[in-house]
């Protein structure tokens, strides 16, 4: 306690030195009911350490409880091993050797183990009652949380009915709403149904009339076109037979002049046939003279 109290006045502001205030509140509330319930076995030492190992005690009770108990029970057998050293040396100390009393270390020596003994028992037995606590306070957190994980498993289950009844009331109205807005929409459909009825059969006789005139155009543009077309048809066939007149006018033509020059030729070949007659008579005459002469 001196110790917080003297750490109060290191504390540099006020925010700390409350916070520092209701942290030793909390410990101080926690060493009485340490004290109240299971006390503190801090014997040996002075004052002072134990003091502080009560103070510790007090801050470690806010730890697990399975953590704080293998702590005790390890701390527990740190004093006890600390005990049985300084009993062990006061003992040596108060019997010297050379004494009038050496011949009574068997009997201090037994009478020592007896009380280690009847202090292993006790300790022994204060463990077992320790863990039997232990135990009841396990077994009791479980019932009270097996208890807690009934009562939220209950008023969950109610909660899970009103958000049942809660849901289908919900489901039934949308249901009756959802009626309603698709009776609304069956109507409106209808309702448009109708009109686009309506729209397409007058849609439908103006694209008939269109189609119709377009028909009757595109039939008048195609009688033109077959008119035309007829029109040029037969010019081609008459320039064709004009052609084809012009073409047998210059065969006969070419023929005539053909059988012209077969005819001048025919004449010129009679001429040379002539004309090499009458060379022939020539030359024979003129070699009949030189026979005769040479005769």
């Amino acid at each position: 306690m001196k110790k917080a109290a003297g750490e109060y006045k290191e504390a540099a502001s006020g925010d700390e030195r409350r916070k520092k205030r209701d942290n030793e509140r909390k410990i101080k509330g926690a060493v009485n009911e340490d004290r109240n319930g299971d006390r503190l076995r801090c014997k040996g030492g002075d004052s002072e350490e134990r003091e502080q190992k009560r103070w510790q005690r007090a801050r470690e009770r806010q730890t697990d409880p399975l953590e704080r108990t293998e702590r005790e029970n390890r701390e527990n057998r740190e004093n006890r091993e600390n005990r049985e050293n300084r009993e062990r040396e006061r003992d040596e100390a108060a019997v010297p050797l050379g004494s009038s009393l050496c011949g009574q270390t068997a009997t201090i020596t037994t009478k020592r183990e007896e009380e280690k003994k009847r202090s292993k028992r006790r300790r022994e037995k204060k463990q077992r009652r320790r863990e039997a606590r232990d135990e009841e306070k396990k077994r009791s957190k479980r019932r009270r949380e097996e208890k807690q994980r009934s009562k939220r498993r209950r008023e969950e289950k109610k909660r899970s009915k009103r958000r049942r009844e809660e849901k289908k009331r919900s489901r039934e109205e949308e249901k009756q709403e959802k009626q309603e807005k698709q009776e609304k929409k069956r109507r409106e459909e209808e309702k448009q149904r109708s009109k686009r009825r309506r729209e397409a059969e007058k849609k439908r006789r103006r694209e008939a009339e269109k189609q119709e005139k377009k028909r009757r155009r595109e039939e008048e543009k195609q009688e033109k076109k077959r008119r035309r077309e007829a029109r040029e048809e037969e010019k081609r066939r008459r320039e064709a037979r004009e052609a084809e007149k012009k073409r047998s006018k210059r065969r006969r033509e070419e023929e005539k002049q053909k059988k012209k020059r077969s005819k001048r030729r025919r004449e010129e070949e009679k001429q040379e046939k002539k004309r090499r007659r009458e060379e022939e008579k020539k030359e024979a005459a003129a070699r009949d003279s030189q026979r005769a002469l040479h005769n």
